[in-house]
């Protein structure tokens, strides 16, 4: 408990010199994420809630709130938009969980025995060729997971869908940003925080879900930033 305290007390020493200037009066104490980093914030924001330590706002873009609808998008209901490195996500999510959640296999249970040793190599950082791992999912992963109920019942299946960061009953103002051109990140997953708040009676306001147009994941965030910058100091001169 002590440590989340000093890791939060931390990260919000960080933010405020950008955002107030030497001669501030007022701590704000927020955070921000893009992509993966989007993932984090909201993380760090439901554990800091849970232990009531006050958050005065927190902002994402291209958040992958929940990697398992992600993922199962990707696979069984793919977008012709979709990014060609989609499959970084796999391979490294496939033996990240193998690795910390300590099960032996996992990554060669979904990677097709052709690419699994250029796969691994990659998830340990060792010099490869890219090329020789393909973009086409259905080259690179075995067939069984493009079988929704398959990949919903297999233990990498089911550590994906523990890997949310959405579903709780959120005390402080957030803003999810989306783009509608993400190649990595669906609209519905982009306002899928926003979309579970206004599901509970009359609505929990305190998720805003705001689309940047039509923006690319990168374009997301060059378009998102700026304007959490804005709202953060809005939230200084109250």
């Amino acid at each position: 408990m002590e440590e989340l305290r000093a890791l939060a007390q931390y990260q919000f020493a960080i933010h405020p010199s950008s955002i107030l200037g030497a001669n501030a009066q007022k701590t704000l104490n927020t955070f921000s994420g893009w992509s993966e980093g989007g993932f984090v914030t909201m993380a760090f924001l439901e554990k800091l809630e849970k232990e009531g330590i006050p958050v005065s706002a927190a902002a994402t873009a291209s958040a992958p709130l929940d990697v398992f609808a992600m993922l199962n998008g990707f696979l069984n209901y793919p977008r012709a938009i979709d990014a060609n490195w989609i499959n970084s996500t796999i391979i490294l999510s496939a033996f990240a969980f193998e690795n910390y959640y300590n099960v032996p296999g996992m990554a060669k249970s979904v990677i097709n025995d052709e690419y699994y040793e250029i796969s691994k190599k990659a998830y340990l950082r060792e010099k490869i060729n890219p090329e020789n791992i393909p973009t086409d999912l259905r080259k690179l992963v075995r067939p069984e997971y493009f079988d929704h109920r398959f990949f919903a019942a297999s233990p990498y299946g089911r550590l994906l869908k523990d890997t949310t960061a959405y579903s709780w009953i959120y005390q402080s103002p957030v803003r999810n940003y989306y783009g509608e051109s993400d190649e990595a990140i669906p609209v519905g997953i982009g306002k899928m925080a926003m979309t579970y708040q206004q599901s509970i009676g009359n609505g929990n306001p305190n998720v805003i879900a705001i689309s940047t147009g039509k923006t690319s994941h990168r374009g997301t965030y060059a378009m998102a930033a700026p304007e959490w910058k804005k709202w953060f100091d809005s939230l200084v001169k109250k």
